[in-house]
């Protein structure tokens, strides 16, 4: 039970950095010509609900046990991290293409930078799992202290005070 609770801890603390991408409602759309900020919020919007509907996959899958009860091994943690990692680097690369407004770019390139960093950290950490006798628990923790997350974490914060939607929830910081 323990370790389920941990794997569920670092995937959050992943999904609440990549959501700063955006949010898992539907992008708002229009029969009528979006506004330029409009079209930014939504490519930001789709991108976020990509990145969290893989996060998800990856939650369920680590939340698996096996028959018996007992939880997975490490080994299947490494695996799933290894496929969120990839699509952190996927959505690094979407999101580079993604043209802010001058207003939040210094934001976005701060965002952007923190996905690298988060996807780039894993590689440690999936590392660690694979090795006989580490304790899955403990290396998933260290998760919750990438500064990749931070600097998502601010960069999206920052964003949404500057009277941008990305999460899709309607409203700004």
């Amino acid at each position: 039970m323990r370790r389920a609770f941990a794997v569920l801890v670092m995937i959050a603390a992943i999904g609440v950095g990549v959501s700063a991408c955006g949010g898992k409602s539907a992008p708002k759309t229009s029969t009528t010509a979006l506004t330029p900020k409009a079209v930014y919020e939504q490519k930001m919007q789709i991108l976020g609900q990509q990145v969290d509907s893989v996060m998800e996959a990856v939650s369920n899958a680590n939340n698996t046990q096996t028959p018996s009860g007992a939880a997975l091994p490490g080994k299947t943690e490494a695996a799933n991290l290894q496929v969120a990692q990839k699509e952190l680097r996927k959505a690094a690369a979407q999101l580079a293409k993604i043209a802010p407004p001058a207003k939040v770019k210094p934001a976005q390139a701060k965002l952007l930078k923190g996905i690298r960093e988060v996807a780039d950290e894993l590689t440690p950490v999936i590392a660690q799992l694979r090795k006989k006798g580490s304790n899955p628990i403990k290396v998933l923790q260290g998760i919750l202290e990438f500064q990749g997350l931070k600097d998502m974490q601010a960069a999206s914060t920052s964003i949404a005070k500057s009277g941008y939607d990305i999460i899709g929830t309607g409203t700004q910081g």
